[in-house]
This record gives structure tokens, sequence and C-alpha cells, in this order.
């Protein structure tokens, strides 16, 4: 589906990748695998490799007591070939929102793809607090057995322990869940902060693809993070030059996210500064920050690294599958107004039709009776007998009326529930079902396996908004 064709995806990253001539002028041109590939390997020994982060990642994988092959991708990044295709993800909930784990699998789906082609690339997710309000939120968002939209905040989850958090998932719909799912939260979820809960539970799910998870707000790395922040935020000349590039591109007629701020803008520099990021997985929302800081690379001596638009994606269940097909639905229309689509659905112009045909009906009855009882004498019987015939009429007519009513209305809420399930599940809150529900949520309601299903799958290359259907 078109990117145009739903809501919640900025004119900046839909002009992007459909090659505009503005957004080219700021991001160049679209996302290719061929570009990409020779983009890399031009860069590959240009990037910055920060020995102090080369060493700390796969203490820290070590300490997680991350999957062999996991600690052995960390180790490859101080190799002067080998190039990082990054994932930004905020500490959240559970991992936070599905569009996390679609990052993360589009990282790894596009390190495999360099791989294959000679270019030795690990798929990295940098996980750290103070990137919520920028990319995602601290909570988890779920569906609860009526379909209503649950929150689990990070002090809701206990002590961030898995034992308490596979409890919580079990109260919000009990025995709808996969069994394997709440034991793999038993077994790997959990930490002393949220974004080490956060790294466990992400590296847990992806390590057979090598995905390294890293806990950006470790103090040590939080200190180098911060000292690398500093430096590039106190210089003048580059503070001067972004203020420059977001005139020219609200000049274009591209108006900026709401939550625009200086840590969007500088953090793509100050990960560039401390691993050799050759790919950038972007979020809508980051494609707008790198329109804002791609002079900022240079100004700092760096290589910028490619933009790739993250898979964006849809997951169908077989129940909302078959809500939709059955109304002739498409999966934008969701996002309308509920009360309009209840009346189209529920066809209201053909219901107020067939009750004004019941109207017309009883009127009819009314006007010819009456015309026949003036045609009879008044003291003749035969006008009880049509008198009483024209009162069984009406009252009949008024019970198949009622009944009709009824009907109308017991289809009204049937519809009305399966609606607001439908759209809960595909737009929670008139948004995409990717931003809003968390990835635990679709891993309760199927399996573990969803991740692979995912990973093979998802197009990585389509540059559109899909829809799987996951039965």
């Amino acid at each position: 589906m078109n990117f145009r064709d739903l809501s919640g995806f900025p004119p900046l990253f839909i002009d992007y990748v459909e090659g505009v001539p503005p957004a080219r002028s700021f991001l160049g041109d679209p996302p290719d695998l061929s570009t990409l590939v020779t983009r890399a390997a031009e860069l590959r020994q240009a990037l910055s490799r920060d020995a102090e982060i080369n060493r700390r990642v796969p203490e820290q994988l070590q300490k997680r007591q991350s999957s062999p092959s996991v600690v052995e991708n960390a180790l490859r990044l101080s190799n002067p070939y080998t190039v990082v295709v990054l994932a930004t993800a905020p500490a959240a909930v559970a991992g936070g929102a599905l569009s996390v784990l679609l990052k993360c699998l589009t990282a790894c789906r596009v390190a495999a793809a360099l791989s294959s082609r000679g270019i030795e690339a690990v798929p990295v997710c940098w996980v750290g607090s103070g990137l919520c309000s920028l990319i995602g939120t601290e909570s988890a968002w779920l569906l609860d057995s009526e379909a209503k939209l649950r929150e689990i905040s990070a002090a809701d989850a206990g002590a961030l322990s898995g034992e308490a958090f596979a409890a919580i998932m079990e109260q919000i719909a009990p025995g709808r869940q996969s069994i394997e799912t709440l034991e793999f939260l038993r077994m790997n979820y959990g930490g002393p902060t949220l974004s080490s809960a956060c790294c466990r539970f992400l590296s847990a799910l992806t390590q057979e693809l090598g995905l390294v998870a890293i806990d950006a707000a470790e103090p040590q790395f939080e200190s180098m993070v911060a000292e690398k922040f500093e430096s590039l935020a106190a210089d003048a000349s580059i503070t001067a030059e972004m203020g420059m590039r977001r005139e020219e591109l609200r000049r274009a007629g591209y108006a900026l996210p709401d939550h625009e701020s200086q840590t969007g803008v500088l953090i793509p520099a100050v990960q560039s500064l401390l691993l050799p990021v050759a790919v950038q997985v972007c979020d809508p929302a980051e494609i707008c920050f790198r329109a804002i800081s791609e002079p900022l690379f240079s100004r700092a001596g760096l290589a910028s690294p490619a933009a790739w638009p993250r898979a964006s994606a849809t997951l169908l269940d077989p129940r909302s599958r078959r809500f939709l097909n059955r109304h002739g639905l498409r999966l934008n229309e969701l996002f309308l107004d509920r009360d309009e689509l209840l009346r189209r659905i529920l066809n209201e112009p053909a219901q107020q039709s067939a009750m004004g045909r019941f109207d017309a009906l009883e009127k009819a009855i009314q006007d010819r009776l009456t015309g026949f009882v003036e045609l009879v004498h008044p003291d003749d019987d035969l006008r009880v007998t049509v008198e009483t015939s024209r009162g069984k009429m009406l009252y009949q007519i008024g019970k198949l009326k009622e009944r009709f009513m009824t009907s109308i209305e017991a289809r009204r809420g049937a519809e009305q529930r399966q609606l607001e399930r439908a759209c809960n599940t595909l737009a929670p809150s008139g948004q995409l079902q990717e931003t809003i529900l968390s990835t635990v949520h679709f891993l309760l309601r199927h399996t573990l396996g969803l991740v692979r299903f995912l990973y093979e799958n998802l197009e990585f290359t389509k540059l559109e908004h899909q829809i799987l259907s996951v039965d």
C-alpha cells in the first residue's frame, strides 16, 4: 500500500522514498540496494572505529549472557573491513512497539544482503534512554480479551522481572496467550534497568539473526556518548548550519516533526563517531532528522551513512481479514471516523428506506380502509368488522416494524463491536498498528515463530507499506 494512502508518514519521508526532487536535494537519491552495496564498499575503511566501544560491546554482551554467535558478531566490529547496519530504539517495556522489531529485522536483512555481496556487515540495535520522546514510548500497549487497549508502563511491569511481567501478561487475556511466549518472557526478560531489560529481550528474540543489542544507557557507554554529544553541541558552526538547514526545509514546504530536538539531530553523528556505521535504518521521523543533520557529518569529519527506511507493515489476523472482506473495506478506511464507517457498514440509507416502507404501508391501510368505511352505513355491522380488521392489520405491521427495529439495533451493536475490534487491532487510536501495539502483543497472540516469519516475508527493499496475513 502506498505510504500516501495512510496517515502518519511525513511528506519529506514519502518524497524521499519516491525520489521527488525537493527531497533529493536534502537526502539524495531514494534507497537502492545496488547503490547501497557500492556506498558501503567505499565507506568501510573511512568509518570511525572507537577502540573503547569495540572492547566494551563484547564485554556487555558476555555479561548479559548473549549467544556465542552474537558475541562473535560484536568482536567483528574491530575488523577494519566490517561495517555496521544500525537501528536505534528507545528503552521500552518488552522491546517497545512492533516498529522496533521491524527496524531490527530490517537491519538484519540489510546486513545479510551486504554480507552476501562481499561487504562484511553486522546488524546493531542501539538502545538508549532519553530517546523515547523521539522515536517511541516506554510503555507497552496491548489488546485485552475484549480487544480494548491496555497500557503496561515500566512501573506496572513489577521490578522488571520476567516472572512478574509474564504474570501481568497472563492477566490481560487469560488462556489466550502462547505458552511458549510466556515461558520465553520468564526466561529472557528483566534486568536492573529498563534499557538492560529491553536489550536482553531484543537480543534473545533475534539471537539466531546475530543482532548485537547495545545498552547505550549503561554508565560507561553513557559517558562516552555524553562526551561526543557535548563536543558536537558546543560547536557554534554546527549549530548555525543546522539552523540554516531547518529554514531551508521549511521554505521547501516540509513541516518538521513536532518532537524535533537537538538529541534527535545529533545522535546519528554521535553513533558514527563510536561505531563504523555505513547504513542507518530509519523510522519516517528519523528520515526528517537526517535531512537536518546531513551536513553535520562532513563538519564532524565523518562519512555520512546511507539512510535506509525500515520495513513498514500491518499484521492482518484472520478475524480482521474476514471483517474487512465482508464489508469490502481497505486498511486505510479504518482511519476514518468510526461513526461514519459504522453507517456505511450498516447501510443506513437502506434501513431508512425500509422504515419508510413500513410507514407508507401503515398509511395506505389507514387510507384505504377509511375510504371503505365511509361507503358502509353507520348502522351496518360490516363497519365494526372493518374497524376490527384495520386494528389487527395495523397491530401486525407495528409488531413487524418493532422486530425490524430490534434486529437493526442488535446488528448495530454486533457490527459496532466488530468494527471497534478491527480498528483497535489494525489502526489503534487512529494510528498505524506498528507504532502503537507492542511486539509482545503479537508474540502472545501467535508464537515466537512470528519473528522468523517476519524476517523471511518482509520485503525490505519494498518502499511501501506492506500488509502481511498472519494465521
